[in-house]
């Protein structure tokens, strides 16, 4: 059997709270001693269990050799900490704000800030992610800055963001004491619990989305990463935007021309701030004729069991298929993608998503 993998969307989440979780096995399956095995974020603090059961005892190991945290939210982080704690975890890839703080005081107007005070700002905001640190480095583990170029065992390599990109990023940070830039995101968190719905009519081949990045700066600031396995190639997005998108795709094309994805990470749970018409004809393809076969990639979202009519957005789900990709959306249940990989017994074929030509959505 040549190298093969399993991807494991793990479904973390809380009710109507999304949150993210991935396992990645690579290498020959006949050979257990080949096999590498990777961990994207950890879900909220209360995932930790749901993970480690799927670690123990669906892929047997206790020890990963990677661990990466896309970006400092809670629902990537929060069950981290935990993992590494109690697992033999070799590497830790993150990024490490509080130590990009050079010259930051200056892009305040308040003279009092200064470039460390900015710093030990971003540690208490960022306060998971700096106990990720911290018992990381208590527990011996390599820790590695995830910027573009970094790459594992020759085939997992991050595509963004590049540390310049990142460090115009940290001052649109939360809990930044300036020019905070994403006030549409703050509006919609504030805007939760007050949610108008309306019914949507959609037309085949028409998005529903569009270009216009509103994604928050830490969102963009997540990992971009694409494994390589056999001729196949995996697009794994985290919480990115457009712009980190795009970015993140011409450094692929620069180095290989354009890829082929046979699996894509839809990001931030399927939100339609994320990604537009022109990103998703780059990643998926453009739109296909109704009943065609299209350009067969498997696109995951990672969303809570109640998460929608936000997370997955409807226009998402709709663009993918329109192109003639297949979605499949956790909901808190597992979703797995392989190739040249063992089979699990009692796993069974999921159903993909549908077009949705009526729906419901934000108003």
């Amino acid at each position: 059997m040549s190298n093969g993998y399993t991807i494991d969307f793990v479904g973390v989440g809380e009710e109507s709270k999304s949150g993210d979780c991935i396992i990645i096995q690579f290498g020959d399956f006949t050979n257990a001693l080949s096999l590498r095995t990777i961990v994207i974020d950890g879900g909220f603090k209360s995932s930790f269990e749901k993970v480690s059961e799927h670690l123990t005892n669906v892929l047997q190991i206790d020890k990963i050799d990677l661990v990466v945290s896309t970006h400092p939210d809670r629902d990537h982080v929060g069950g981290l900490v935990q993992l590494v704690e109690e697992f033999d975890v070799a590497e830790l890839w993150m990024h490490l704000p509080w130590n990009h703080n050079e010259g930051l005081a200056s892009k305040f107007v308040d003279g009092r800030i200064t470039d460390e005070s900015i710093a030990e700002r971003l540690r208490k905001s960022l306060q998971a992610a700096r106990d990720l640190q911290v018992i990381a480095e208590q527990k011996g583990c390599v820790i590695k800055e995830p910027f573009t170029g970094l790459s594992f065992d020759g085939c997992f390599t991050v595509v963004g963001p590049t540390e310049d990109y990142y460090e115009e990023l940290i001052p649109q940070f939360d809990g930044m004491p300036a020019q905070r830039s994403a006030l549409a995101y703050v509006a919609d968190r504030v805007a939760e619990g007050f949610q108008v719905l309306k019914k949507m009519f959609a037309s085949w081949g028409v998005d529903q989305i569009d270009d216009e990045d509103t994604t928050s700066a830490r969102n963009n600031s997540s990992v971009i990463s694409v494994l390589q396995i056999d001729g196949r190639n995996i697009l794994l997005t985290a919480d990115s935007g457009i712009t980190a998108l795009n970015a993140a795709l011409d450094y692929v094309e620069s180095k290989t021309g354009p890829l082929t994805y046979n699996v894509v990470q839809i990001p931030h749970h399927g939100s339609r701030r994320n990604v537009g018409p022109s990103v998703l004809n780059r990643i998926i393809g453009s739109p296909v004729v109704e009943g065609t076969s299209g350009h067969k990639v498997g696109a995951c979202i990672s969303a809570a069991p109640k998460g929608a009519p936000k997370h997955p957005h409807q226009a998402v789900i709709n663009a993918v298929i329109h192109r003639g990709g297949t979605v499949s959306v956790t909901r808190g249940i597992t979703k797995s993608y392989s190739y040249n990989a063992v089979d699990r017994p009692g796993w069974v074929t999921s159903s993909s998503e549908e077009y949705g030509f009526v729906y419901e959505a934000e108003e």
